[in-house]
């Protein structure tokens, strides 16, 4: 059998148990790190969508990217009947020993998985050599105050859109109050 179908096995058992203990938990339907859209399409002709509530994806790439991987995503969600399900990025990281590059990554990312549309996100690691915002000892690296900041200022604000001035790479990302 093809790793989907044997996946949607497990979701729909999953989804069941979970739901006959707690009719109010939200089963999240799984991401991988380099899901292609291909597998998407095979979970929705399985028929998965009932068995979860939340659509998620994991990214590795650049937060720029955000947007053009979900639309990868949108025919499989729409055959899936599953394009009002809210989406979250479950697992947002970004390789790097540069702890000053490593911050600036968290807050694009975040801002642009807003943007794209995504209602969670989440980073990826808490102590991780390479992607982490703690380092060995558990200290907050650079990237921990940037999402500390971000959360706090962030937090459930919708992304209301972008400001672009004349000055190439110049522009503000607007967001309500939340």
């Amino acid at each position: 059998t093809e790793p989907a179908s044997e996946y949607a096995a497990y979701l729909k058992a999953f989804s069941l148990g979970i739901k006959s203990g707690n009719g109010n938990a939200q089963v999240v339907r799984t991401s991988l790190a380099h899901e292609s859209p291909l597998f998407a399409e095979r979970l929705a002709e399985n028929g998965t969508a009932a068995y979860y509530d939340v659509f998620s994806f994991h990214s590795a790439e650049a937060p720029n990217t955000f947007r053009k991987r979900i639309a990868g995503y949108k025919k499989p969600r729409e055959k899936a009947e599953a394009q009002d399900k809210p989406v979250w990025l479950t697992e947002a990281r970004f390789a790097t020993s540069d702890g000053v590059e490593q911050a600036k990554a968290a807050i694009k990312s975040y801002v642009e998985s807003r943007r794209a549309g995504v209602a969670r996100h989440f980073y990826y690691s808490l102590a991780d050599p390479m992607f982490g915002v703690l380092d060995r000892e558990l200290l907050p690296l650079p990237a921990y105050a940037s999402l500390a900041t971000v959360a706090n200022f962030l937090g459930n604000a919708s992304y209301k859109g972008e400001i672009r001035y004349r000055q190439p790479g110049l522009h503000i990302h607007v967001f309500d109050d939340g």
